[in-house]
């Protein structure tokens, strides 16, 4: 249906240049063989176009030229009054859109007639409707008010010049941090001199090594941004009209646009702008309307809808991802517990991707759950400015083992790709995570210790790729202690495997359900939480 919508109106603009095209020619040949003036229809179609697009000091110009012409023919100066108040009244509504200038020119064209009685006016209805019909069936990009064409576009910098401006500057803050890096590892210390000042000077060498691997991390994810800018491509030119014209029907006033296309071909668009006559534009209906004009499907970035008002408002656009995934979560409390020392995340990213994190704290109650929330919602930072998972683990730990009020947790990570499919997952302590394909689960553990134990540590990651209709289940250890024998993740895959749903939401209460059913007297000796996520094309 939209295409067909487009088609039409491709066909509109065609059909309307081409019957103006046509009318000129025939009436250029015979002026008066259809019974009206051919000059007199240049004349007001003249007036009423320049004073919509131009404004009302184009229109009252133009009027007054025509008008001098006239009455230099005719010997009447009322002609070159009368055209003036018309140029003046078809630039005056122009803020109202094609429909204002055109109601606001035939009502003073009528209103001049009937307190005149001019003849140009009274004989010339005809006429005046050929020139309103002709200014009515032009192209939008034809009679488009100049200011609106004026739009400014800008890009800071241009990505083909990223290396010699912004580049350059991020190189060097890059070879600054990995200095600062190099100089902490590096600094010598003198030998104690007692035992309470070597446990000092070890406490201070474990917090300076800290400080240098985070110097380190933030070098590299630097010099990751740095790439990933200089791989982008400008081509904001190059859809910069379809966009203006689309968003000029809307009523949409742009202030600035700009448009990048990274190595993966995916698009990004940044636009500034506001929405005239006091109306208000859903995010959503502006990026369906500019992907049938530019011929990409876009949608709102991350969670960035809302509307646009009159103020200006910048909003981002991104291309649709070819993956949508849904989740469900199940949870369940230890038994004389008030609060669950579990935590959970599941955040749409920018970029088309999707973090699923899970975190148990030890123990239960409000100690564990405020540790654990802390941990969880600093992974959904880190994750979202741009670290890799890995990283932002290995972050994660080296602040709770600085901290000795701290106690170690376990964290589950995943960031799927929605454009296709890759995830990543990461975990540090963490338990067992099922991946089902179809009849097929395959099992992600992790050999690493928690967060908080070590000072070095190397969260086990894994790369999957996952296909329509796969289910991620993660879990934390409470849920997998509950299982009776020795194969715990055998006994809980082969339940998993018999559940035929799709609906993550209710795998994730069935597999909670089963292993409190595993308890003695259903009563749950730890905090249990299932984290169910599936996958599925658009």
């Amino acid at each position: 249906m939209e295409q067909w919508k487009e088609k039409l109106n491709t066909w509109g603009k065609w059909v309307g240049m081409t019957g103006v095209a046509i009318w000129v020619i025939f009436s250029l040949f015979d002026s008066k063989s259809a019974g009206y003036s051919t000059i007199e229809v240049l004349v007001l179609f003249s007036v009423l176009f320049f004073g919509y697009r131009y404004g009302a000091g184009a229109g009252t110009i133009c009027a007054t030229i025509c008008g001098m012409c006239i009455s230099f023919f005719t010997g009447q100066l009322n002609y070159l009054a009368m055209l003036a108040i018309l140029g003046l009244m078809s630039g005056a509504f122009r803020a109202l859109g094609k429909i204002g200038s055109v109601v606001g020119f035939v009502t003073t064209a009528a209103g001049i007639g009937m307190l005149y009685s001019l003849e140009i006016l009274k004989n010339s209805w005809i006429e005046l409707g050929i020139g309103v019909v002709l200014f009515w069936i032009l192209p939008g990009y034809l009679t488009m008010p100049e200011e609106k064409r004026q739009t400014v576009v800008t890009i800071a910098p241009p990505m083909n010049d990223f290396d010699g401006s912004i580049g350059m500057r991020l190189r060097k803050i890059e070879e600054a941090f990995l200095e600062l890096s190099k100089l902490f590892a590096g600094l010598e210390v003198e030998p104690a001199l007692g035992e309470e000042e070597m446990l000092w000077r070890c406490r201070y060498m474990e917090n300076r090594m800290v400080f240098g691997e985070q110097m380190m991390e933030l070098a590299e994810m630097i010099r990751s941004f740095r790439e990933e800018l200089g791989r982008s491509t400008d081509i904001t030119m190059q859809v910069n009209q379809a966009i203006r014209e689309r968003l000029t029907e809307m009523n949409l006033k742009v202030d600035r646009i700009s448009m990048v296309e990274g190595e993966n071909k995916r698009s990004e668009l940044i636009i500034t702008l506001c929405a005239e006559f006091g109306q208000s534009v859903s995010v959503k209906e502006i990026a369906e309307q500019l992907s049938r004009a530019i011929g990409r499907k876009l949608r709102p970035q991350g969670d960035r809808a809302g509307a646009v008002g009159a103020q200006l408002k910048t909003i981002r656009l991104e291309e649709e991802t070819q993956f949508q995934m849904l989740y469900g979560v199940a949870r369940t409390v230890k038994e004389e517990s008030e609060c669950s020392g579990d935590s959970f995340s599941f955040l749409e990213l920018s970029g088309g991707k999707v973090l699923m994190s899970l975190c148990d704290g030890m123990g239960s109650g409000e100690r564990a759950f405020e540790e654990s929330r802390r941990a969880i919602e600093l992974v959904e930072q880190l994750i979202e400015a741009g670290f890799h998972p890995q990283t932002v683990l290995r972050l994660v730990n080296q602040a709770f083992v600085m901290n000795e009020e701290f106690h170690p947790i376990a964290i589950d990570v995943a960031v799927a790709d929605l454009y296709t499919g890759l995830c990543d997952f990461t975990k540090s302590g963490a338990a067992v995570t099922f991946i089902r394909h179809g009849e097929q689960i395959e099992i992600l553990q992790s050999e690493t210790l928690p967060i908080g134990i070590l000072q070095e540590t190397l969260p086990m990651e894994s790369l999957y790729r996952l296909k329509d209709g796969d289910l991620v289940i993660m879990m934390t250890d409470g849920v997998l202690e509950a299982i009776q024998g020795n194969k715990k993740e055998d006994v809980l895959k082969e339940f998993c495997l018999t559940q035929q749903g799709r609906n993550p939401r209710e795998i994730a209460d069935k597999v909670l359900e089963f292993a409190i059913g595993q308890e003695e007297n259903r009563i749950a000796k730890d905090d249990m939480t299932v984290l169910v996520a599936g996958i599925w094309k658009k």
